[in-house]
């Protein structure tokens, strides 16, 4: 059935159930991926899905549902599941259906120059970007992972209440990971980059990149444990961000999950820290005009100069605080609750560049890579202890590298003790992005 008059055929069943209000929510996704071994290819994906997300107010409580058909049975089916899951619940806060702001972005997400890129391009730029790297140096032994990917997601929010909005965004995206060795030494690196068409992925320099970082490792030896002045690089500080980033979240604050609820005007970071969560990027991983709720996107100051101006909120979270939403609404699903999620959270770049803050360190260490992100950062306490690798930093140079080593602490303690943040901003394939920071001092635990 053609979406128009199947949503008008759903919302005449809902308000002949008795909801109040409702809302139907279309996602329409496209997406391609191949990965290359030797220049074969390993993996092959394409898919094409459209679900629609139903969301109604029977007496004042909530009820979803979901769907992949768009047909009189899936109607009918909507309707009766969202009302069985509202009759369920008791004693729900006030919830609502969101009339529409009073004007919205201008935004475009398409990208004709990805929409045009035909599947014999893609496999052939991966092919060449394993290529690059294979040809880098003898010692570059294989290619672990490399692989290109493309994906477009269009979105239709529409409600009872008059509003029907529509946004696009589409995706290039490409990763590689070389892998070097010599003798019985083995060193690897990883790069990954998104952008808005194919000439922006600089394929050469990435290849190049994380070949030269690969066959640094094959001489990585650990480091003396102990307190280390740090330069976390921008991939490395935004796994950090990324890892820690509920903390920022209204939901997780009114849940008591996050250290920072109820700090608003509060110094809580050094004062050349300021974090932007911006769904309006132009090439944005997760740039939007609208967020779950139908709220217009726009551009929030979470912490300006050290204080923390704000959570992030959907109409919910701002409701119960007495704010204003930060248009920070995302549904967990189609058919699962609204939660709370940056779109594109960075901080905002500094003034120097890494030499320049290399320099400044003059002997310390230069963190590349973490791991165990999954398992060693506590997102509720904001304590860490992650396995690390990097380069020594010696005389305000990049010297040898360093792997074997553990770094720990807390992030909200790691906000604090953030002495300059580079100009390097870089967005990686990821929401969160940040530039070069130089910690004033980090317990590492080595040899």
């Amino acid at each position: 059935m053609e979406q128009n008059a199947f949503i008008e055929r759903l919302f005449d069943r809902a308000r002949s159930a008795g909801f109040e209000a409702c809302e139907a929510y279309l996602t329409e996704s496209s997406a391609f991926q191949v990965n290359v071994n030797d220049g074969e290819i390993t993996r092959y994906d394409v898919s094409e899905s459209l679900e629609l997300g139903f969301r109604g107010l029977w007496h004042g409580r909530m009820g979803c549902a979901s769907t992949q058909a768009l047909d009189d049975d899936a109607a009918e089916l909507l309707v009766s599941a969202a009302r069985s899951g509202a009759e369920l619940i008791e004693g729900a806060e006030a919830e609502c259906i969101f009339g529409g702001s009073p004007t919205y972005p201008a935004f475009d997400g398409a990208r004709p120059e990805i929409a045009a890129m035909t599947a014999g391009e893609k496999i052939a730029l991966a092919r060449e970007f394993e290529r690059r790297a294979l040809d880098f140096d003898a010692r570059i032994a294989s290619v672990r992972a490399c692989g290109l990917f493309t994906g477009a997601t269009k979105v239709r929010l529409v409600n009872s209440r008059g509003l029907d909005l529509r946004t696009r965004r589409d995706r290039l995206g490409a990763f590689i990971s070389p892998v070097a060795r010599s003798g019985d030494r083995t060193g690897t690196a990883s790069r990954d980059a998104c952008a808005s068409n194919p000439a922006q992925l600089e394929l050469d320099r990435l290849a190049r990149e994380a070949a030269g970082e690969a066959i640094a490792f094959l001489d990585a030896q650990p480091l003396p444990s102990g307190r280390y002045p740090v330069l976390l690089r921008p991939d490395a500080a935004a796994e950090l961000i990324e890892a820690f980033a509920s903390l920022f979240s209204g939901d997780a604050a009114r849940k008591g999950l996050s250290l920072f609820r109820g700090r608003e005007g509060e110094r809580v970071a050094a004062p050349c820290v300021t974090l932007v969560d911006d769904p309006l990027l132009p090439d944005g991983y997760a740039s939007r005009a609208f967020d779950g709720e139908g709220v217009a996107s726009r551009a929030t100051r979470v912490v300006e100069g050290g204080t923390l101006n704000t959570l992030l909120h959907n109409l919910k979270t701002a409701r119960l605080r007495g704010v204003e939403t930060t248009a920070s609404a995302a549904r967990a699903g189609c058919a699962g609750p609204m939660t709370v999620s940056p779109s594109n959270l960075y901080l905002a770049p500094g003034a120097l560049d890494a030499p320049a803050l290399c320099d400044w360190v003059g002997e310390g260490v230069l963190i590349t890579g973490l791991m165990g992100l999954h398992s060693g950062a506590n997102s509720v306490s904001g304590d860490f202890s992650l396995g690390a690798k990097g380069f020594l930093i010696h005389n305000g140079h990049i010297d040898r590298a360093v792997n074997g080593i553990t770094i720990a602490g807390n992030f909200p303690a790691l906000l604090k003790e953030i002495e300059a943040v580079g100009s390097d901003l870089r967005f990686g394939a990821s929401r969160f992005a940040s530039p070069t920071l130089l910690v004033r001092a980090l317990s590492l635990a080595g040899r």
